[in-house]
């Protein structure tokens, strides 16, 4: 019995430990979740959602209906799309003012599922939306500060689910970076340094007409396209590897993850997918410790 009590007893120190190591009442979390937010707020209100939503998928039959995706706000009220989008910009507003995260965060995350399961038109970002809100969950609901705003309210005091859902987070981001360097490398455009000419030029996802001098300058080079092209390759591995990073190192490469992420969306456009990224590396590398790690 008394080895028993003496292993409970460990335990709980641990839990506890682990509980006390993390103070979530950052602007990085405040941050964070309006980041997310706000980019579904921008698909929502500059799209008509009769040409955002395939509800019923009659369409497009290429695509399987899951029948998770029938949770859809969108395909349970797809015959009131304008109703239903007005009110999930409503509950994005909210989100994004940091009102009572602890109620808003499951309404968030449906919002942001929602759009990545019912919308014709999606891109990573909202993959990462829905993953990351769904793992943010556990975290919120322990939130019981008025705004995510306020971090001077104490009244944010994360349980075990709370912290290791952030962990969860940020192995999930991590798996993002390392299959975007690894998996590329299966390309062979990729690997010769050829591929950035493929999408600069490319009707449909490519640059717009205000920066052609820029990209037609790096097409030219066969120098500056074979580094741009590795130099993504190399950022995203190292993102990847930031897992392991101290704090100093984590802050360095949270500014170049941003501004990578923002030169995407001025080259190619990827509005959404720069804000769901640019939160998802906030939760990654910024520092939550109480401690310098």
């Amino acid at each position: 019995m008394k080895y028993i009590s003496k292993l409970l007893n460990s335990f709980t120190e641990f839990i506890e430990n682990q509980i006390n190591k993390f103070e979530f009442s950052t602007y990085s979390y405040a941050i964070a979740r309006s980041l997310f937010a706000f980019g579904s707020l921008c698909t929502l209100l500059l799209n008509n959602p009769i040409h955002l939503f395939n509800p019923t998928n009659i369409e497009n039959p290429n695509h399987v209906l899951l029948p998770l995706n029938k949770i859809s706000i969108f395909y349970i009220f797809d015959q009131h799309l304008y109703f239903v989008n007005v009110i999930s910009v409503i509950i994005l507003l909210i989100t994004i003012s940091g009102y009572r995260p602890k109620y808003t965060c499951i309404l968030h995350w449906w919002i942001s599922f929602s759009l990545s399961a019912s919308s014709f038109v999606i891109e990573g970002g909202d993959h990462v939306s829905q993953i990351i809100t769904l793992l943010l969950i556990p975290m919120c609901l322990t939130d019981n500060r008025k705004n995510h705003w306020n971090i001077s309210d104490k009244n944010f005091k994360p349980n075990i689910f709370a912290s290791y859902s952030y962990f969860l987070i940020r192995l999930q981001v991590a798996f993002i970076y390392l299959d975007a360097s690894i998996g590329k490398l299966k390309i062979e455009e990729w690997k010769d340094g050829s591929v950035l000419y493929y999408w600069f030029t490319n009707s449909f996802v490519g640059s717009p007409l205000l920066i052609s001098p820029i990209t037609n300058f790096i097409i030219k080079s066969p120098l500056l396209l074979t580094s741009a092209t590795w130099s993504s390759l190399v950022l995203e591995f190292l993102l990847f590897m930031c897992i392991t990073s101290f704090r100093k190192q984590r802050n360095i490469f949270l500014f170049f993850g941003l501004l990578f992420h923002f030169f995407i969306f001025i080259f190619f456009g990827l509005f959404s997918f720069m804000f769901a990224m640019s939160g998802a590396l906030l939760f990654y590398l910024s520092n939550f410790k109480k401690e310098s790690i």
